[in-house]
């Protein structure tokens, strides 16, 4: 347990005197799903540092995306009466970069994390990731996707 509040130190947004209330509760999330993770597969210390690399290539992709810069940046293109397209474009692509940029850290640090578990482990995390998507978790509804297709039949 101990590396996932070595984790959360060095991301302060988990703490109650840091950042406000909404990064302590994302925060808290990611914390609280890492223990769960590392409980229910009964990890290693070598798979535990593993996990945390992917969460903080995570949590660092998270941040990229979600910059505090986004409302400045577009009070900058929107000065005059018309929009500044080129500016606005130029946003668009800088976001996307910093997307793609952030995408082989995570891929590595998954792979790491996947590749460091036994056959039973890595069946383990299949089963949890279906399962949070057959209950509309953020992969959606698929039981909907279902009906929906039946009735277009």
């Amino acid at each position: 347990m101990g590396l996932f509040h070595r984790f959360a130190r060095m991301h302060g947004h988990f703490h109650h005197h840091h950042h406000g209330h909404h990064g302590h509760d994302e925060g808290s999330r990611l914390e609280h799903m890492a223990e769960h993770v590392a409980a229910r597969l009964d990890l290693d210390d070598a798979q535990q540092d593993k996990l945390t690399d992917l969460l903080e290539a995570l949590w660092a992709q998270r941040a990229a995306v979600k910059s505090p810069d986004l409302v400045k940046d577009l009070a900058g293109v929107i000065q005059g009466e018309r929009l500044d397209r080129d500016a606005a474009r130029a946003l668009a692509e800088q976001r996307i970069a910093a997307l793609q940029a952030g995408v082989t850290p995570v891929l590595d640090a998954l792979g790491g994390f996947y590749d460091s578990l036994d056959a039973e482990q890595q069946q383990a995390v299949r089963f949890m990731l279906r399962m949070r998507g057959r209950f509309g978790g953020r992969f959606g509804d698929r039981s909907r996707d279902r009906g929906g297709r039946r009735s277009a039949q």
